[in-house]
């Protein structure tokens, strides 16, 4: 009988940087850990070691939150071996630079793709499948900045800002 958890929580880029010290942090306070990655298996594996070692419980799933399919196929897939999932961390990103002047259309959607469109697909998977939980946009302080060396990036995350306030309106009080 695997141990008893405070429930799940899905962290997206959660095997580098930030999404890790997310990980380790929670797993620590006997949260069950999916583990989202998209390039670094080893990462993920190594953080899931680091987990199993601390007697923590988790897994790791693969996908591409650039690719539509697969951002959908993310949360089932996490479901199936978590079904007590309560929070989503939308953390996964990308940090590309792009000026007004240089954006380049295929940039743009890569940008918005990952740091808008994942995180509203699985917003919206995971307030059509939990009752009661917990949702949390990583954003970032240069939205407030302009500034102009990351366009893509910067409307992206203004947007998924965006996104979270009128999430936080259209989900309250249960999500």
């Amino acid at each position: 009988m695997p141990p008893k958890t405070k429930g799940t929580v899905l962290i997206t880029g959660a095997a580098k940087r930030l999404g890790r010290t997310m990980a380790v942090h929670l797993a620590n306070l006997d949260y069950s850990i999916a583990i989202h990655f998209n390039n670094s298996r080893a990462e993920a594996e190594s953080l899931a070691k680091e987990i199993h070692k601390n007697k923590g419980r988790c897994k790791i799933f693969q996908a591409d939150l650039a690719n539509q399919v697969a951002v959908e196929n993310l949360l089932p897939t996490v479901l199936k071996t978590f079904s007590d999932l309560k929070f989503l961390i939308n953390n996964a990103s990308i940090f590309e630079k792009s000026t007004l002047k240089d954006c380049d259309l295929k940039d743009l959607d890569r940008e918005m793709a990952l740091n808008l469109t994942a995180p509203l697909i699985l917003m919206s998977q995971f307030a059509k499948n939990i009752s009661q939980g917990c949702i949390v946009n990583i954003l970032d302080t240069n939205i407030n900045k302009n500034k102009s060396t990351h366009v893509s990036y910067i409307l992206a995350k203004k947007s998924l800002a965006e996104l979270t306030r009128l999430a936080a309106v259209e989900l309250a009080p249960w999500i």
